[in-house]
């Protein structure tokens, strides 16, 4: 194959910047009641939340209608937040080895030519740059 002489690879990308720090966390305190009426709207919001037969009864009539309409059952949902911090921990691991992720999908052919294959495709990228650039194929 034939190359140009002052092919030159491309600059490498400066690292990203450090995340920025998190926000301090809100304390939660609890509501402040000084007057009757706010305590009597504070406790029949509590009333109304307690578990008592009758929200229970209206809370299992819920399920069964998310279940019919073929909506994630609780235990679904929490079983699946839970499989996706693992990936999102092992995906940690992968790059903190500095190990391509997508190198556990590749043949092995592909595998032992990876380095080759990027290099190429960078020199064929520069050379179609080259000629972009020049107008090569209007002359």
């Amino acid at each position: 194959m034939y190359y140009l002489p002052y092919i030159v690879l491309p600059p490498v990308p400066p690292p990203p910047p450090p995340d920025p720090p998190s926000p301090p966390r809100e304390i939660h305190i609890d509501p402040v009641l000084d007057t009757p009426e706010e305590i009597a709207k504070w406790i029949a919001s509590r009333k109304r939340n307690f578990p008592s037969k009758k929200n229970v009864i209206k809370k299992e009539m819920k399920e069964k209608e998310k279940e019919e309409r073929g909506d994630l059952s609780k235990f679904e949902l929490r079983m699946r937040k839970r499989l996706a911090l693992i990936r999102k921990i092992n995906k940690r691991e992968e790059e903190r080895q500095g190990q391509n992720p997508f190198l556990k999908y590749m043949s092995l052919r592909k595998k032992l030519l990876n380095n080759q294959i990027l290099t190429e495709q960078r020199l064929l990228l520069q050379c179609i740059r080259y000629c972009v650039k020049h107008n090569f194929l209007q002359e």
